[in-house]
C-alpha cells in the first residue's frame, strides 16, 4: 500500500482530505474507503488507468494524503517527488527498469 502525504497538513480538524488511487475499486479499495469514511474523512476514489490520470487526479483534490491499497501501476514521479511518502512503498516510486 502506498501512503502520500502532503508536506505540511492544514491546522484543522483530525479529519483529512484522503485520495485513494487504485487499479480496481475491489474488496481492499471498498474496505479502505468505507473504514476512512466511517472515521470522518473526506475520501475520493480515482481509478490508476494511466499516469496522467493519477497526476491530475491528485493536482485536482489536492489531498492532504494519497493512499494506493491497490496499485498495479507505478505512480509517478511528478506525484510522488512534491509530497512526501511512505517508505513501505518504495517499489511504486522507483524508476521502472531500463
Amino acid at each position: 500500500m502506498l501512503v502520500v502525504v502532503s508536506p505540511a497538513l492544514p491546522e484543522r480538524s483530525l479529519a483529512l482530505r484522503i485520495l485513494l488511487l487504485c487499479s480496481s475499486f475491489n474488496g481492499l479499495t471498498q474496505r479502505a474507503w468505507l473504514e476512512l469514511r466511517r472515521a470522518g474523512h473526506d475520501v475520493s476514489v480515482e481509478l490508476a488507468v494511466s499516469e496522467e490520470v493519477m497526476a491530475e487526479a491528485v493536482e485536482l483534490a489536492k489531498p492532504d494524503l494519497v493512499i494506493c491499497p491497490f496499485l498495479k501501476e507505478r505512480v509517478p514521479g511528478r506525484v510522488w517527488r512534491n509530497v512526501r511518502t511512505a517508505a513501505a512503498a518504495a517499489w511504486a516510486r522507483r524508476p521502472p527498469p531500463s
